[in-house]
C-alpha cells in the first residue's frame, strides 16, 4: 500500500499487488528422507491456495529443498530451473516410487492377515499398498481392487464368503461389514455354548422326572425293608411279639430268624 499526492496536494491511497511468488500458505521443506509423493501433494495444495503460476511453483520448490535434495539442482540446467515440471521430473527420478510400483503390487497380491492382526490393521495396510502400487489410477479403480484384495487377505473363510455375498462397493464399507459379521459370529458361538449346556426343555422334564421317580421308589422300598419289625416270638418280619398270632413261647432269648431254606430241616 502506497500513499501519493495528486497535483492539488490531496493524499491518495493506492494498492500495490504482492509479487505472485508470495502467498499466505508456506509449503513444507523436503530433504529427501520423507515420502516424495506425499510431499508433492502438500506442495501442490499450497500452490493452489496461493494461486501460484508455474514459475512461482518452480521458485518455491527450489527454495523448499534441504539437505541432499538440494543436490538435484546440479543436474538441472539454469535455463530449466524456472520450469516446475522439469524440477518435479528430476526429483521424481531420484526420490519417486515409480520403480517400486511392481514390488508394491506383488506385496498387495500376496498380502494375508497375520496371526493376531485386527481387521482395522489389515485394512490400513491394504489401502497403503493399493495407493503405492497404483498412484495414478482413478479413485474408483483403487476402491475396487482394495475391496477385492482386502477380502482375499482375510483369514476367516466364513467372513470372506459373507463379504462376497454382500458385495460392498468401498473399502470402508467392506471393513464395517466385516466387523459386524465377526461380532455376530462371536455372539452366535456364545449362544451355542449356552444351549449346549442347557438340555431341551421337553427332554429334560421327561427324563429327569422319570429318573427322580425311580430313585424315590427305590429309596422307599429300601426304607420299608429296613423299617420292618421282627417278632421276638416267632421270628417273622412285619409284626411285633404283642401282635403275634402264634402261641407264646417260653424262650427268653431273642429267637434267631431262620431262613426259608433252613425251615424244612
Amino acid at each position: 500500500m502506497n500513499t501519493a499526492q495528486d497535483p492539488q496536494g490531496i493524499a491518495r491511497v493506492t494498492t500495490v499487488r504482492e509479487p505472485p511468488g508470495k502467498g499466505r500458505v508456506k509449503p513444507p521443506t523436503f530433504d529427501g528422507t520423507s515420502s516424495w509423493p506425499n510431499y508433492l501433494k502438500q506442495f501442490k495444495a499450497a500452490a493452489t491456495a496461493n494461486g501460484w503460476s508455474g514459475t512461482d511453483c518452480a521458485t518455491a520448490l527450489i527454495l523448499s529443498l534441504r539437505g541432499n535434495a538440494v543436490d538435484v539442482l546440479e543436474t538441472i540446467p539454469i535455463e530449466e530451473q524456472a520450469n516446475f515440471e522439469q524440477i518435479v521430473k528430476r526429483l521424481e527420478t531420484r526420490y519417486g516410487q515409480k520403480h517400486l510400483e511392481d514390488v508394491y503390487f506383488t506385496m498387495l497380491k500376496n498380502r494375508a492377515q497375520k496371526p493376531g492382526e485386527s481387521l482395522q490393521e489389515l485394512e490400513a495396510d491394504i489401502s497403503r499398498l493399493v495407493r503405492l502400487s497404483n498412484p495414478d489410477s482413478p479413485e474408483s479403480f483403487m476402491e475396487r481392487i482394495a475391496v477385492r484384495y482386502f477380502i482375499e487377505a482375510i483369514h476367516d473363510a466364513e467372513t470372506q464368503q459373507a463379504l462376497r455375498l454382500a458385495r460392498p462397493k468401498t473399502l470402508a464399507d467392506t471393513l464395517s461389514q466385516a466387523l459386524d459379521f465377526e461380532a455376530a459370529k462371536r455372539a452366535s458361538k456364545r449362544d451355542g455354548r449356552v444351549r449346549a449346556l442347557q438340555p431341551d426343555p421337553g427332554t429334560f422334564n421327561e427324563k429327569y422326572l422319570e429318573a427322580m421317580i425311580e430313585r424315590l421308589l427305590d429309596a422307599r422300598k429300601s426304607n420299608i425293608k429296613r423299617r420292618q419289625p421282627q417278632c421276638w416270638n416267632c421270628g417273622e418280619l412285619g409284626h411285633v411279639r404283642s401282635r403275634c398270632d402264634r402261641p407264646v413261647t417260653q424262650q427268653e432269648e431273642k429267637p434267631v430268624y431262620k431262613r426259608s431254606s433252613q425251615q424244612g430241616n
